[in-house]
């Protein structure tokens, strides 16, 4: 079997699948690195291939295999000599440092309760010092006749936050921003949140495996999923399902086109 890779627009190849395995084991090639071999219809990441996996082990039907084996063998000196990789011109992958390896769900969910509770705890105590005693009796009383508020108890519920002052909404939007501006800072420059980077975990491009774009990073996957959160809470469930699929990757993960990755190298 010969194996074709690419990165950053450069290819590279053929290699024999002992040959990818030894790369892929010692970081020299990276899960988001692209792969192509006989009998496949486009390229893909090696992640894919590999179901996540740092060691590729192709299913082939035997007379497939050998077919494969036998063109591999009869051709390997001429593909060699004619496909001279635009990898800096020689049969060797850009070397990397490390090789990828998927966060675990746990690391995963515990960045983002770090992440909710950095949010709404000191957004929490702002808000209270505008609230008097009085304030709470009001409220608990309407939130304590049902678990599902009527239209009446959500109309009243509105009416007392309408007698608080606007200061307190002043102060509490201040803090929300001055926390999405330092964590959209903290995405910028390391792909982290505050809870990724106390996991040691990071967001990383799926194809390249670098740093993705803020619009990606920040805007994709946190603001536009807070708001979509926001008007259906239950898509919260569907999203972090997702996370339990082929390469742990949510929804949010897939339409900004990332995948999380430790970070202790």
């Amino acid at each position: 079997m010969q194996i074709y890779l690419a990165r950053n627009n450069e290819q590279a190849g053929p290699y024999s699948l002992e040959q990818v395995n030894q790369m892929l084991a010692s970081g020299q090639v990276v899960l988001t690195d692209l792969a192509w071999h006989e009998g496949m219809s486009e390229w893909k990441p090696l992640g894919d291939l590999t179901n996540g996996q740092l060691v590729y082990q192709p299913h082939f039907s035997p007379f497939q295999n050998q077919t494969v084996q036998s063109r591999s063998e009869a051709t390997t000196t001429s593909s060699s000599q004619q496909n001279k990789s635009a990898w800096a011109n020689h049969n060797q992958p850009a070397r990397s440092t490390v090789a990828f390896q998927l966060a675990s769900v746990n690391k995963r969910v515990l960045a983002k309760i770090i992440d909710i509770l950095l949010l709404w705890l000191p957004s929490s105590f702002i808000f209270s010092q505008f609230v008097s005693p009085e304030f709470m009796r009001k409220y608990q009383a309407i939130a304590g006749q049902s678990v599902m508020p009527t239209p009446t108890q959500q109309e009243q519920m509105l009416n007392l936050l309408g007698t608080l002052p606007s200061t307190a909404y002043w102060a509490v939007g201040i803090y929300a921003l001055l926390y999405f501006a330092g964590q959209a800072f903290l995405l910028y420059k390391s792909g982290q949140s505050v809870g990724k980077k106390a996991l040691k975990i990071k967001i990383i491009d799926e194809q390249n495996g670098q740093i993705p774009q803020l619009t990606r990073s920040f805007l994709i996957r946190s603001i536009v999923f807070i708001i979509i959160n926001y008007f259906a809470f239950f898509f919260i469930i569907i999203d972090f399902a997702f996370i339990f699929s082929e390469r742990r990757r949510t929804l949010h993960d897939r339409l900004a086109k990332t995948l999380v990755v430790d970070a202790n190298n």
